[in-house]
């Protein structure tokens, strides 16, 4: 996963300094696109959310180093069943455990 940033301008945010973060996913065996069950669903321009939250405190995303151009580990999960988005992307080595403050 490959990271881009861009600060968040909307007045009203509940933090001070926010950011939105999008990604690029990358599948380790390129030939796994060929084996999705929602193969028109992107993969590039993705939004990084935690919990909800599209906005995120700029100094949590620094702690995880989730700057622009950095890359990490990435898990893209199909949901087959009850879902209105069947994609899941997990960051295994994102700490959500300290999960920032909302900004939204």
């Amino acid at each position: 996963m490959v990271l881009n940033s861009t600060p968040d301008s909307s007045s009203g945010r509940k933090c001070e300094t926010a950011v939105f973060i999008t990604f690029d996913f990358a599948p380790d065996d390129s030939s796994a696109t060929d084996r999705y069950r929602f193969p028109a669903w992107p993969d590039t321009g993705r939004t990084f959310d935690i919990f909800g939250m599209t906005s995120i405190p700029a100094a949590w995303a620094d702690k995880e180093e989730l700057t622009p151009g950095s890359e990490h580990g990435c898990m893209r999960r199909e949901i087959r069943t009850g879902a209105c988005t069947p994609l899941i992307f997990e960051f295994p080595d994102v700490d959500l455990s300290d999960r920032p403050d909302y900004c939204d």
